[in-house]
């Protein structure tokens, strides 16, 4: 039988390494410091997971090896932590796991943006790049973007227009709340994410 000493050791080695020995993050999905405890690992040709080094294994469906940063997510007013991983390419593809303890991670969010990917930022920098109280109630929404070719007829009137939805945390899932319209620098109202103001630049009032 080996010594306790020996155990202890052993136990508390796992408690800090964990699985990565046999399981290896992926060397293209960069990992915060705050999130250490968790990586990417993604098998070329194959599935990719989220991991947790005590044995947590969720799948990542639609990632296929793009570079990308997982970090942790604290957003003023939610009282919950989330992961979020993106993976870059022509449009950032961002998951958002609620991550309750290392065995109680559930995705919560996933969808592609034109937002910046959060690669040198420290984790709070990249909350306040992701998430924003937009409607003054000390409970942030999570923003995701597109870009789009604003045009009058023929004529092109911008070609960096940008149109965000602003998405509510519900206690179990992010739904679009309220969206906003961006032409020529200049922001049109918040509006729901069905108003014609928040798609089209002469509803929304922005001038050329």
């Amino acid at each position: 039988m080996l010594p306790l000493s020996v155990i202890a050791a052993v136990l508390a080695a796992f408690a800090q390494v964990g699985i990565r020995p046999v399981s290896s993050p992926y060397e293209h999905a960069q990992v915060s410091q705050a999130a250490r405890g968790y990586w990417v690992e993604h098998i070329e040709g194959g599935p990719s997971f989220l991991r947790h080094k005590w044995g947590g294994s969720w799948p990542i469906d639609n990632y296929y090896g793009e570079s990308g940063r997982l970090w942790l997510a604290h957003p003023p007013g939610l009282c919950e932590t989330f992961l979020v991983f993106d993976g870059a390419g022509r449009n950032i593809q961002r998951f958002i796991w609620k991550a309750s303890s290392p065995f109680g991670v559930e995705l919560v969010a996933r969808f592609f943006t034109s937002d910046e990917l959060a690669w040198d930022l420290d984790d709070e920098a990249a909350t306040r790049l992701v998430f924003e109280d937009v409607d003054g109630d000390s409970r942030e929404e999570l923003a995701s973007s597109s870009r789009d070719w604003i045009v009058d007829g023929d004529e092109l009137i911008d070609n960096w227009g940008v149109r965000t939805v602003f998405l509510s945390w519900t206690g179990r899932t992010f739904e679009p709340r309220w969206a906003r319209l961006w032409v020529l620098g200049q922001g049109g109202p918040l509006v729901a994410p069905d108003d014609p103001r928040s798609k089209d630049w002469r509803a929304a009032g922005l001038a050329r």
